[in-house]
């Protein structure tokens, strides 16, 4: 008889596996292994484009905080990575901490975002919040996001990031996009 064992990495990186097998006589035999795990030019983030630069770190620690990340991140499948302009960088939703609580949320007042279609559970955790912190969504396809933020049609959107280090403060759509 042989058995299968699965497991799911939400993050990169490099991971130390093992497994222990027991036998009827219980002889146990145990294997380790190191598992690489990459998501080459594949991760969304929310890009908020407005020219003050205070504007921006402030709408991103805010999306930061008020919206439960890491149980989105639990319930689709792209990984999303989001900016945390304290730490100057960006980090996985799935490392993320909800604070319910946070102030400063006067920023998004008025905000336009696009997002994408997303199934439940993900569309409640996010466009809830935001609709509640005074954000206006729209959902649309993710193709759709890049152009309507180009043109200036909303204040931003759900992209695909191409290159995890990029400063969102700093970044244009053109540096963002994956090829």
């Amino acid at each position: 008889m042989a058995a299968q064992l699965m497991c799911r990495f939400l993050v990169p990186g490099t991971y130390s596996v093992s497994a222990t097998a027991t036998a009827a006589n219980d002889l146990e035999v145990t294997r380790h292994s190191s598992v690489s795990v990459v998501f080459p030019d594949r991760y969304y983030t929310v890009f908020i484009q407005n020219p003050d630069r205070q504007v921006r770190s402030d709408a991103y620690r805010v999306l930061l905080r008020r919206i439960d990340w890491a149980r989105v991140q639990q319930s689709i499948t792209p990984l999303i990575l989001l900016y945390d302009p304290d730490k100057g960088r960006n980090v996985f939703a799935a490392d993320t901490v909800f604070e319910p609580e946070f102030e400063g949320v006067d920023v998004l007042q008025g905000l336009k975002l696009r997002i994408p279609k997303l199934t439940e559970p993900a569309r409640g955790l996010v466009v809830g919040p935001l609709e509640a912190l005074g954000v206006t969504v729209t959902e649309i396809p993710y193709a759709e996001a890049i152009l309507s933020i180009e043109r200036g049609a909303v204040d931003g959107g759900f992209v695909t990031l191409g290159d995890p280090t990029i400063d969102l403060l700093d970044a244009d759509l053109e540096d963002m996009q994956a090829e």
